[in-house]
């Protein structure tokens, strides 16, 4: 189970900077995609453990989420990169493993045990979910 983000760059005059930016492209791509994976996970996180009418619970959840996220991009890596010959815009795809938002998850000191212990069993059935939905579209 992967995320995926694809990310291009018209010619620049500078081929290095052209590559970073696809680069940063492609990896932002992956932060909105894993973003909205994650705002799934604290949803039907609150949803199940009935926080909903505590504010203040769901105000934690959200900010332990976003850590979570934050903390993730640095593991999403660069696994290709293509240059169009006729107009030498640059293409480049990040990836970011499952298993790696899950561990970081699992190493995250501020995050409850709940949370913890809820996206450990259910990221995958979520993940599934979610590609479901993106797949109909």
């Amino acid at each position: 189970r992967l995320f995926h983000g694809v990310g291009s760059s018209p010619a620049m005059g500078d081929d290095s900077l052209q590559r970073s930016t696809a680069d940063d492209r492609a990896r932002a791509e992956v932060a909105r995609i894993l973003s909205t994976f994650m705002d799934v996970i604290g949803n039907d996180y609150v949803a199940a453990t009935g926080t909903g009418a505590n504010a203040s619970a769901e105000q934690a959840v959200s900010r332990q989420i976003k850590a979570v996220t934050k903390q993730n991009l640095s593991g999403s890596k660069i696994i290709g990169r293509w240059k169009d010959a006729k107009t030498n815009v640059v293409y480049s795809i990040s990836e970011l493993d499952l298993k790696q938002v899950k561990t970081t998850a699992q190493g995250s000191k501020d995050m409850n045990d709940d949370l913890r212990r809820y996206i450990d069993r259910n990221a995958e059935n979520i993940f599934d979910k979610v590609s479901a939905q993106g797949s109909k579209k």
